[in-house]
């Protein structure tokens, strides 16, 4: 597995960011097809991502341990050289 570059300085800064699944990620329950936009949730020992609800029935998919080079940055979190103009 290749090193990727992390855009927040650290770990916690990943939470409440706004991501697109890269590739599909799955475990022994759901499946997540690439595209997805996800929240997440935590990072301890990966991510845990939050899938937007379906718009059909409004299930919410929770899926853990997802390695940072499985997403790709939308919006939120804490980018590294980005200040609040608060």
């Amino acid at each position: 597995m290749r090193k990727v570059h992390s855009p927040f300085k650290r770990k916690g800064d990943w939470v409440g960011a706004t991501v697109e699944v890269t590739r599909e990620i799955k475990n022994t329950w759901h499946r997540v097809p690439m595209g997805t936009k996800c929240t997440v949730r935590r990072n301890y020992g990966g991510l845990e991502l939050e899938t937007e609800p379906c718009p059909h029935c409004g299930v919410s998919i929770f899926i853990a341990k997802v390695p940072e080079s499985a997403v790709a940055v939308i919006s939120g979190g804490k980018q590294k050289g980005v200040t609040d103009a608060s």
